[in-house]
């Protein structure tokens, strides 16, 4: 699978839109000295949200690239005074990412979910249309508002009663067979049923690849190497000394050569 150097550019476009948002827009970016401000007050209080962990990429690569279409949206149906609450950090932002940080992802206010779901649709969007593998569209509209309602609520789900090993590939998997049972279709051959792993996440998991893959191809097929759908970066997981992680705990493989001495 070739890499276009569209990639490239919609990764550093992303970087560049949620990084970049420091001038006053209609949609409510900060100001230079906005964003001073914040600082200058977050810096006085014991304990800052700066970012949080759900599921992996869920900002960077499936939010980011989405910013433009939000930024240029005049309707800006979710509260301005839940963004100016949540959006405050230590790091000058867009402040959607820092109010979608600053969420409580098991007790959500009201319009947090929703101001959820509207930066993850317009994300996802943005990954499926950018002709990178010069593809028609793969996501219909209800699509995205299915996918979108799953990870609106954004935690790890994992069933311990399933299969979890170090390469599993469990990724999604939970969420791949909520987003069929609800009537949403992938492009893999064989994508209905039950989920056969744990879910979660995987310390081996190439999750970029995995991000890219679904929203670009709508293919949730992570345990495949020779999927034609698969969209990568070329860049896989690190290469450890004992040449993989553990399956005991602290299940981190050793520390590169480098920085033991």
């Amino acid at each position: 699978m070739k890499t276009s150097k569209k990639l490239i550019g919609v990764i550093l476009g992303a970087v560049t839109a949620i990084a970049g948002c420091a001038s006053v827009t209609e949609d409510g970016a900060v100001s230079g000295d906005q964003a001073q401000t914040e600082l200058e007050t977050e810096q006085e209080s014991d304990f800052v949200v700066l970012d949080r962990m759900g599921r992996p990429e869920m900002t960077n690569v499936t939010i980011g690239p989405g910013m433009k279409e939000i930024a240029s949206d005049p309707t800006k149906p979710e509260s301005e005074e839940l963004i100016a609450e949540l959006a405050a950090t230590t790091v000058v932002v867009s402040p959607h990412i820092k109010a979608y940080n600053r969420q409580n992802t098991f007790h959500p206010k009201a319009g947090e979910r929703e101001h959820a779901k509207r930066l993850l649709s317009a994300g996802i969007r943005a990954m499926d249309t950018i002709g990178l593998l010069g593809d028609d569209q793969d996501w219909q509209p209800n699509e995205i508002a299915l996918i979108t309602d799953i990870l609106s609520e954004d935690a790890l789900v994992v069933d311990i009663s399933k299969p979890c090993t170090i390469d599993s590939q469990s990724f999604m998997d939970i969420e791949r067979e909520e987003f069929v049972r609800r009537g949403g279709k992938t492009t893999d051959p064989e994508s209905a049923g039950a989920h056969t792993t744990c879910g979660g996440r995987n310390l081996n998991d190439d999750i970029i690849d995995d991000v890219l893959t679904m929203w670009v191809k709508k293919s949730f097929d992570f345990s495949t190497p020779e999927n034609p759908r698969r969209v990568t970066d070329r860049l896989d997981k690190p290469t450890l000394v004992d040449g993989n992680t553990s399956s005991t705990f602290p299940y981190v493989g050793e520390p590169h050569a480098d920085f033991k001495k």
